[in-house]
């Protein structure tokens, strides 16, 4: 999915040092089919495992190398 807007619209929130994300009015889950990992977000392929364990969501490790320094 992509949403682009400016970083101060209101749906998007910031912890910072942790997260950056944009709450959506919908339900995500609902409208998902498959996520790709990048390789070097594998720890957290459990975590999203656990949120869309209620859905038919298949969740892949990404063979695209995104940075490779």
């Amino acid at each position: 999915m992509i949403y682009i807007t400016s970083l101060k619209d209101p749906k998007v929130q910031m912890s910072f040092g942790k997260f950056l994300y944009v709450n959506y009015e919908i339900n995500v889950k609902d409208n998902l089919d498959k996520i790709y990992i990048a390789p070097a977000a594998g720890q957290f392929q459990p975590y999203l495992a656990k949120l869309l364990c209620d859905t038919e969501v298949k969740i892949e490790l990404s063979n695209n190398p995104y940075r490779q320094t």
